[in-house]
């Protein structure tokens, strides 16, 4: 059991004074509507590991800054002033070039009349007589005013909707095409067991490709049908009248079992009624026998 703290008595009076007054100073916060916000409050706090900062990473930081002002600024300005002289230069050079057509400058590193010449200019070159203003109607029915260069190209006809001439010139050529497709539709797509890599059954048959060939092998394919189905027909037959036969006979050889069967009981029936008679009889004079 842990040792009991002794608290003196003017401890725990400043302790109350303490207490008093910060209740005092947040009721009168409270009261002059002062908030206090959890962030400023937590600031005292000590900082997480997840918020330290690796040692020595702000120095590095105002370090790559320092740099980036010192090099980067001015080159780039450097840079881009180059470039604004040379274009000038180049284009002093070309407008030169335009005006003056002469065996001085066959030295020049630049080709500039294959250098195309910008939007601008070639809108200040152009005059209206080149490209004029014309009126024309749309396909609205709305007049529109634009340069002759904007104008709406006529579409051509369709090749589908053009009439023929009232007397077409008659060609073999396009009878005979004709001709062959015709024949190539009428042409029947036939079977063919050769693309078709399986094992056939006992029963397949190749029919050849020849349409009379082929029409001979189905007229004897039918005869050698009707062949079999008139044999299987007449053994059928056979069979049935065997059958048919066999049934009478099976019926007489039922009939006569019976017959007799009736025979039987009715002779046992009357020989066993005649032994009952003479059992009585005797029976009987024996009893009138003994009664004497």
């Amino acid at each position: 059991m842990p040792k009991p703290i002794e608290v003196s008595s003017a401890t725990a009076l400043d302790l109350r004074a303490q207490l008093i007054s910060q209740r005092e100073s947040f009721d009168s916060d409270r009261q002059k509507g002062k908030q206090i916000a959890a962030s400023e409050r937590r600031q005292t706090k000590k900082p997480t590991v997840w918020a330290r900062q690796n040692k020595g990473l702000a120095q590095r930081a105002n370090n790559d800054k320092r740099i980036a002002e010192e090099t980067g600024g001015p080159t780039l300005e450097a840079s881009r002033a180059a470039l604004q002289r040379k274009a000038k230069i180049y284009e002093e050079m070309r407008k030169r070039r335009r005006y003056n057509d002469s065996d001085d400058d066959d030295n020049q590193l630049i080709d500039f009349e294959s250098r195309p010449f910008s939007d601008s200019e070639g809108d200040e070159e152009k005059s209206d007589g080149d490209d004029p203003w014309v009126d024309y109607e749309d396909e609205f029915g709305r007049s529109r005013t634009v340069r002759q260069s904007q104008l709406p190209r006529p579409r051509s006809p369709s090749p589908q909707l053009t009439s023929e001439p009232a007397y077409p010139v008659f060609s073999t050529s396009d009878y005979e095409a004709r001709k062959r497709e015709g024949s190539e539709e009428k042409e029947t797509q036939r079977y063919d067991a050769e693309r078709e890599i399986r094992t056939k059954g006992v029963g397949f048959y190749t029919f050849s490709k020849d349409e009379e060939e082929r029409k001979a092998q189905m007229e004897e394919l039918k005869r050698l049908r009707e062949q079999t189905e008139t044999a299987r027909s007449h053994t059928m037959s056979v069979s049935a009248r065997r059958k048919q036969a066999l049934e009478k006979n099976a019926a007489k050889i039922n009939a006569r079992r019976l017959l007799l069967q009736q025979k039987t009981a009715a002779s046992s029936s009357h020989q066993q009624k005649a032994d009952i008679d003479d059992e009585s009889i005797s029976s009987f004079l024996s009893s009138i026998r003994n009664k004497k």
